[in-house]
């Protein structure tokens, strides 16, 4: 595939887009090294009380389950820790309550070592908590209780301002109020930062400012669907939903993870939509694996931004892979010293 480096019909003007098969402007690729931070994610921090059991109990039934284990949770709290893992500098934008749960959440956020100086304490709501059932096959249900997530305000992300603009990549959630995460991708605009929006989860109506503005838009295949009308199934279905939100929602890029079938992306360059498949594995708990994939996202793009974007995909697949072999969520993402020699360039 050829690619030529385009503006968005409706972007800003300071974002622009590039083929996927292409490494990004040496321009931008310069401005991503200057900065104090490699990633800053806005978004949710929940803890998660996960149940194991062989299968899911009907309505009316109760289940004696295996195993129970608590551990950290959050989607944009889970991919800081991947992106961590991996090696990357990164800081946390975010609330807890002020309870044992938000405490502990930030000791756990220090121990890896993620700038938690822009997480706020809410005295109206609980640190947002998750209960997730896992069954025998690996698959998932789960209810969330957003709590002080929800507390975040626009002085949140002015406070963070200078932490967003120091930042190669800002990574940004919906599980927190939906004007706050429009406010916190404007100013990531303003700053001309790199903006991976994580479209999860996805509400019925947004602005066209989270379609435009962000230089990635990820979801997953539900998301995807709800987001175009499509129902998507397959990689096929996934290539037409990638193609109706580049051309009828003008974002730059899509990234559509599809599970154990791998991912689709594709760019307003105008090249094909293509599809990278996953190697097959014998799931122990999905939770978490589309986190895997964005946080992987945000650290190659922000680390690695001349490599050809078809190649962190494939990278972000492998790695959402291996966190599907253990349980949990964060305690299943492999850290920098686990990945084979040379996963991660030099």
């Amino acid at each position: 595939m050829e690619g030529n480096l385009l503006i968005s019909r409706k972007s800003s003007p300071v974002h622009s887009s590039v083929a996927l098969d292409q490494p990004r402007p040496q321009e931008i690729f310069d401005n991503m090294l200057e900065k104090k931070i490699d990633i800053c994610f806005i978004g949710g921090i929940i803890m998660d009380m996960t149940s194991y059991m062989d299968a899911f109990p009907k309505p009316g039934e109760t289940k004696v389950g295996h195993r129970f284990e608590a551990g950290y949770g959050g989607k944009a709290a889970n991919q800081a820790a991947l992106a961590a893992k991996l090696g990357a500098k990164c800081a946390m934008v975010a609330r807890v309550g002020d309870d044992a749960n938000g405490r502990s959440y930030i000791d756990h956020f220090r121990s890896l070592g993620i700038n938690v100086n822009n997480i706020r304490t809410s005295d109206k709501s609980s640190t947002g908590a998750a209960n997730i059932w896992v069954d025998d096959s690996g698959m998932n249900c789960i209810c969330v209780i957003l709590g002080a997530n929800l507390d975040m305000t626009k002085q949140d992300i002015l406070d963070a301002e200078d932490t967003i603009a120091a930042s190669a990549a800002v990574v940004i959630g919906l599980e927190l109020d939906i004007d706050i995460a429009h406010f916190a991708i404007q100013i990531a605009g303003k700053h001309k930062v790199q903006c991976l929006l994580n479209a999860a989860p996805m509400p019925k109506d947004m602005h066209e400012d989270f379609f435009c503005i962000p230089d990635v838009f990820n979801v997953n295949e539900s998301e995807a669907s709800i987001a175009t009308g499509i129902a998507v199934t397959d990689a096929e279905s996934a290539k037409l939903a990638a193609r109706h939100l580049v051309e009828k929602k003008h974002c730059k890029t899509v990234i559509i993870t599809l599970g154990e079938n791998g991912a689709v992306f594709g760019s307003n360059d105008g090249a094909q939509f293509v599809h990278v498949p996953t190697d097959p594995v014998k799931a122990v708990d999905t939770t978490g694996a589309g986190d895997a994939f964005c946080g992987a996202l945000a650290f190659f793009w922000a680390k690695y931004p001349d490599l050809p974007v078809e190649t962190i995909v494939k990278k972000c697949c492998d790695v959402a892979t291996m966190s599907v072999l253990k349980p949990g969520t964060q305690a299943s993402f492999p850290s920098r010293e686990e990945l084979p020699e040379g996963f991660i360039p030099a």
